[in-house]
This record gives C-alpha cells, sequence and structure tokens, in this order.
C-alpha cells in the first residue's frame, strides 16, 4: 500500500492514520510512502523533502522520493506538467512492486469545489464532474484511493493539533499563480459568503451522485460496446446509430484509445462525428497525422484507418465526400462536392488552375457516389489523360511529367469507385471527367504534400 506525501498537513494526516491502522493489525512493513520533489520552491521544497524522510524514519516504513529533473529550469511551469511528472514517478514505483498497489492521496472535501469549477469550464461531462472520486483508476491504470473525501481542512488541522504534530506549509498555495488557487483563494470564499448555506456539503453531495450517474452509464455503455462491436476493432453503423448519443460518445472515443495514438477526441471532431453518426452520413476526418476516424455507410461500419505502413507501399482506402485524410508520407488529401461558379468555371476551362495540388471533375452520375478510392502506384496501372488520344502507362507520364522516381510512390492515386483513374497529383485528370460549359457541380480533390516534398 502507498501513500502519497508531500508533508503538507492532508497527506500527513492521511499517513499517520493509516500506519495507525495498519499498526494496530501488525501490517505496517506493508506501508511505502512516495514523496515527489517538484524542485519548484528552492529550499523549501528541498525541506519538504527532508521532513518526509523523517517522519518515514520515524515511522520505521519504506520512501521512495524522486525529483523533478527538467530541461529548461527556469521555463514556467503548468500544473498539467507538475501532474504528468508526479503521476510518470507513481506508476514507476507501482511497477517495481509485484503486488497490486493502491495510491492513497490526501484529497479532502475542500478540493471538490474546487475541482468541479475547474472541470466545469474546461467542458468536462460526468466522468470528469464527479471527481475527486473514493476510488478511480488513473495514469497507466494506476488505481487511487481518497478516504478523506469527507474531511474538512479544519478538521484535519484540529486532529494534527490534538496529536501536536507538526507539518509543512506551501505558501505558494496563498500565492495565484495555479488556477487552483485562484479559485481556492478568491472565487470559492464569494461563493461562500453569496450562498445562503455552506457549499462544501452541498457539492460534495452533487459530486457524489454524479458519480453514481457515471457508473450506471459505465455499465449501460458497456452493455452497448458488446452490441456494437465487430471484428478487427470496427464497430456497427447502424448499432451504434440505435445508442444514445452518450452512448454513441463513448463508444468513439474507446475506439480512438485502443485503435490509434490519441488519448482523447477534441471537441470539434467529436462533435462533427456524432453530428455524422446521427445522420448516417460519410465521414473521414483525421485524428492525428496517422490515424483518421472513418464512418462508412456502404460498409455499415466505423473503424480507425491507420494510414501509416512500412516501407513506401501503403495499401488503399476509401476518402468519402466531404472529408479529409493523412498518406502515410505525410500528405494531405481531400475530396468535396461543390457548385462551380462561372469565373471558377472560365478559370478551369482555360487552364488558370494547375493540376499539381488541386482538380475539378465531371462525374456522370455523381448523386451515386459517396466516395473516392485512395491507393498508390501499380505496376500497369494506365489511364488517358486530359490532352491525349489514347490511354498511357503513369510510368510514362511520370516521366513525361518529370515526378522524381523517389516520389512516385509516394502519389495518391484518386479513383473512382469501379477503379478507374480520376487523377495523380502533378498529372493531367482523365480526359473522360473534364468539365464543359455546362457543368454546374463539381468533384473537388485535392493534395497537399509533406513539407519536405515538392512535385515539379
Amino acid at each position: 500500500m502507498f501513500v502519497a506525501c508531500s508533508g503538507g498537513a492532508d497527506s500527513l494526516f492521511l499517513l499517520l492514520a493509516t500506519h495507525g491502522w495498519l499498526a494496530a493489525e501488525g501490517q505496517q512493513s506493508r506501508l511505502r510512502v512516495l514523496h515527489f520533489n517538484h524542485r519548484l520552491r528552492g529550499d523549501e521544497s528541498e525541506g519538504d523533502e527532508s521532513f518526509v524522510r523523517e517522519i518515514a524514519e520515524k515511522l520505521e516504513i519504506d520512501i521512495s522520493v524522486s525529483r523533478w529533473e527538467r530541461e529548461n529550469e527556469t521555463s514556467p511551469v503548468s500544473e498539467d506538467q507538475a501532474r504528468e511528472a508526479r503521476m510518470a514517478f507513481f506508476a514507476e514505483c507501482i511497477s517495481s512492486t509485484s503486488e497490486k498497489g493502491i495510491i492513497l492521496t490526501g484529497h479532502h472535501c475542500d478540493d471538490i469545489p474546487e475541482s468541479m469549477l475547474m472541470r466545469l469550464s474546461r467542458g468536462s461531462g460526468l466522468q470528469g464532474l464527479s471527481s475527486p472520486r473514493s476510488i478511480s483508476k488513473g495514469f497507466s491504470g494506476i488505481l487511487f484511493a481518497r478516504p478523506l473525501l469527507n474531511w474538512r481542512k479544519r478538521e484535519i488541522i484540529d486532529q494534527l493539533r490534538g496529536l501536536g504534530a507538526v507539518w509543512r506549509e506551501d505558501e505558494t498555495n496563498f500565492e495565484n499563480h495555479f488556477y487552483r488557487n485562484r479559485l481556492r483563494n478568491k472565487v470559492i470564499a464569494e461563493w461562500e459568503a453569496a450562498s445562503d448555506r455552506p457549499i462544501h456539503k452541498g457539492v460534495a453531495l452533487s459530486r457524489e451522485l454524479l458519480e453514481e450517474d457515471f457508473l450506471a452509464l459505465e455499465e449501460t455503455f458497456n452493455d452497448a460496446w458488446r452490441r456494437v462491436c465487430l471484428e478487427n476493432g470496427r464497430l456497427s453503423l447502424a448499432g451504434l446509430q440505435e445508442e444514445p448519443r452518450a452512448v454513441q460518445r463513448r463508444a468513439l472515443q474507446k475506439l480512438c484509445i485502443q485503435f490509434s495514438d490519441v488519448s482523447s477526441l477534441g471537441a470539434d471532431i467529436m462533435r462533427k462525428a456524432l453530428d455524422v453518426v446521427e445522420l448516417g452520413n460519410d465521414l473521414a476526418i483525421s485524428i492525428s497525422k496517422r490515424y483518421s476516424l472513418v464512418l462508412d455507410r456502404c460498409e455499415n461500419s466505423v473503424s480507425i484507418l491507420d494510414l501509416f505502413r512500412e516501407g513506401r507501399v501503403w495499401g488503399s482506402f476509401n476518402l468519402p465526400f466531404f472529408s479529409r485524410g493523412w498518406l502515410p508520407v505525410g500528405g494531405r488529401i481531400t475530396a468535396r462536392i461543390c457548385s462551380l461558379e462561372s469565373e471558377v468555371r472560365q478559370s478551369i476551362l482555360i487552364g488558370e488552375i494547375p493540376h499539381t495540388h488541386e482538380v475539378y471533375l465531371r462525374l456522370p452520375g455523381a448523386r451515386a457516389l459517396n466516395y473516392v478510392k485512395i491507393r498508390h502506384w501499380e505496376s500497369g496501372d494506365s489511364y488517358r489523360p486530359y490532352g491525349k488520344t489514347s490511354a498511357k502507362k503513369l510510368g510514362e507520364l511520370f516521366i513525361e511529367n518529370k515526378i522524381p522516381k523517389e516520389n512516385r510512390y509516394d502519389l495518391p492515386l484518386f479513383l473512382a469507385q469501379n477503379d478507374d483513374i480520376l487523377w495523380v497529383p502533378g498529372l493531367p485528370p482523365n480526359s473522360e471527367f473534364i468539365i464543359n460549359e455546362g457543368t454546374i457541380k463539381a468533384l473537388q480533390l485535392t493534395y497537399q504534400e509533406a513539407a519536405s516534398r515538392v512535385i515539379a
């Protein structure tokens, strides 16, 4: 069992109470103190470390200490950076033991209003608003327990004074540099003064009720996940549409966490994806340079597309209209149906818009189409480019248009659903789909190569 101890009143009281409880059962040897020295307050930080070491020695329990080593120790530090460094230390301590570890922290009732206001301002849902919870799973799967959530700060101080104990005071808690401190020192006090009743008890009750709702929704989601999850990490689009929006949100989040390199979808991406799920449309939206979230109506699936492949040959995928995707080599592509204004149409017809990075195409029966296919160059590929009277192999066209050999496998081929080549960046588009004076709507395809690459 681990106790995170900074040397302050809250964590010291927790350490003494836990030690007393275990000692009564002769189990005090199970206890281990964790102290992370952020090294942000000079001698004061060193004093905190010495104090916790002394307490551990007097209690005859093991202690693990780590010191934050930053590359630039003069640069400003955010609360999130400090927390990430501390969590990494906790994870290292947990991994070093063969037992299933749980870390006890000194969060108390006074922390709840601060945490709730912070998370409200960041747009948190049930999970965030019900924090800090009595038991939760955090960074790297670490279990945290917070046995003091029903205790007020003044009650903890009274107990320590009754024991004749001393503790460390962090003077920066009274400054307003950090967001939490500003809430504690300014907002909470004003809120308390403006309220017609003590706020902490009511906010703590709200947190408890939110936690109950969160846990109930998690059970509902777990059942729904089993219903909508298909093989190979795909979700049933039709099945997802039958679920409440809160379940859809969790499903998309879990899919991305399990099968991509993102830990959380941004609010804008999540909102767009949920809207598309509701409408049953197609969507391919980049969630990182490597992964895209793809909703495919034809396949009735929601999946994560990994665009990276070992080597230069990177496979194929569908790019739905009104979407964008990333290529394995870093380029970005888009496909959309657009209305052609007369001036734009004339510019296209007289060749003012080069075909290196953008084309406008006419597609017979375009209303029945909803995506283009994307793949790399393969031996034998050919089509009849604009300006030619017959089909030509891509290899010959690359030479004619001076496309370097080292770039040819990196270029995307845009194909119709019947596998006809529509366009290859740097080459003229397929003559069959060239727009004319009567074209009102067109398929716009764009390609933006990686910054280190330029098409000749």
